[in-house]
């Protein structure tokens, strides 16, 4: 199960603000955040709130999805968990509406929570078959899809763990570690 939106304060890891000044010349990996892209493959509406008084609600709302929610999902990491205990407590607790079902909705089958949980970078590959990330060069190996990818786009995912996906157009092409 996963939000049909999300509301939060307009802190900078939620959303990037461009000011004029130092910020103009950012680069195209800081036009969207890394939260942003999550929540756009999960096709769940990111709402900013930009009155002081829902800056406030959220700061509190935070303060209970900080205290229990991260401290379980540390351990856990589990859909048995937000299922059977988080949300019932969660809509027990804070519900104020009689007879109102969670709005959470199911998560396709085929939604790798993996990679969309990871960090996302695009990069273009070079001539020789390689992309330069995180100061390493990776070489790409041919793969089923194609022998070379020099000049294709790729999306890289980084996982906590430092492991590497490369996909292209949603096929994974190569899956390597970052020493």
């Amino acid at each position: 199960m996963f939000f049909y939106c999300l509301y939060v304060d307009r802190a900078s890891h939620f959303k990037t603000t461009n000011y004029k000044g130092l910020h103009v010349n950012l680069s195209s990996e800081q036009d969207e955040t890394q939260i942003e892209k999550t929540l756009t493959e999960l096709n769940t509406n990111l709402i900013i709130a930009n009155s002081p008084q829902a800056k406030g609600r959220i700061e509190r709302l935070f303060g209970t999805f900080q205290d229990r929610l991260i401290k379980e999902l540390k351990t856990i990491r589990s859909k048995f968990y937000l299922e059977r205990q988080f949300l019932p407590y969660y809509n027990k607790r804070f519900a104020n509406i009689e007879g109102v079902e969670s709005v959470y909705k199911e998560l396709p089958s085929n939604v790798n929570l993996d990679l969309i949980f990871s960090k996302k970078y695009e990069r273009k590959v070079n001539f020789d078959n390689t992309i330069k990330f995180n100061g390493s060069l990776i070489l790409i190996p041919p793969s089923k899809y194609r022998i070379s990818f020099s000049k294709c786009l790729a999306n890289v995912f980084l996982f906590e763990d430092k492991g590497i996906y490369i996909l292209y157009k949603k096929d994974i092409i190569h899956i390597t570690k970052l020493s």
